[in-house]
């Protein structure tokens, strides 16, 4: 890969991969759908020397039937994650939260759209996420 490309990469301490926690964030994680988002987040027991938040992106093979299609899709979230979730990255308590982010859209919709949706489930995210962290 070249130089540039890694300062535009998602980088791998961002991304949630390791068995142990996988196991964990698929055990009940918490649902919030928006748009053509799906929105799964579930707080992890032992914060680790990742990052606090962690992300997976799905896009369905059932939905969306070729793979560059999928993944391009997977490319585009991973780049809003990188633009815009650093404001989720402040977690009270020293708490590790793993969100997964599915996309069940049309394959063609136009980034500016793209955007402002993620925005919106993101915002809708953290107002939540800070109600969670006012009751404890």
């Amino acid at each position: 890969m070249k130089e540039t490309n890694k300062l535009y990469a998602l980088p791998k301490t961002m991304r949630l991969h390791l068995h142990n926690d996988l196991q964990e964030f698929f055990d009940r994680p918490k649902r919030l759908q928006y748009g053509n988002f799906v929105f799964q987040y579930k707080m992890l027991s032992e914060p680790s020397n990742q990052l606090p938040v962690q992300w997976i992106f799905i896009v369905p093979k059932a939905k969306h039937k070729r793979a560059n299609k999928r993944n391009r899709l997977r490319r585009r979230l991973k780049e809003l994650t990188r633009l815009h979730a650093g404001f989720l990255q402040a977690l009270p308590n020293n708490k590790k939260i793993g969100i997964s982010l599915a996309y069940l859209g049309d394959i063609e919709t136009p980034w500016q759209e793209l955007e402002q949706n993620f925005l919106e489930v993101i915002a809708k995210f953290a107002e939540k996420l800070k109600h969670l962290s006012d009751s404890k």
